[in-house]
């Protein structure tokens, strides 16, 4: 679950997938206010970033990895 403030707009707080394992924000998949999701990696990389302008917000993260 990510909630930051319940913000739908990405104003304020942002959280950033990529699935190829690469930080970097252009190329990852941008999610805001109170989601659940599953992504599926091909590789063995995953890269996450909670990114927040008004030091605030809260997510909670579960990954689990299993061999394809």
């Amino acid at each position: 679950m990510f909630d930051p403030s319940h913000n739908e707009s990405c104003a304020s707080e942002r959280f950033y997938v990529n699935i190829n394992g690469q930080v970097h924000y252009p190329t990852s998949e941008v999610f805001c206010g109170i989601k659940t999701f599953t992504r599926t990696s091909a590789g063995n990389q995953l890269a996450l970033a909670y990114v927040s302008v008004r030091y605030s917000g809260k997510f909670s993260c579960k990954v689990t990895a299993t061999l394809i």
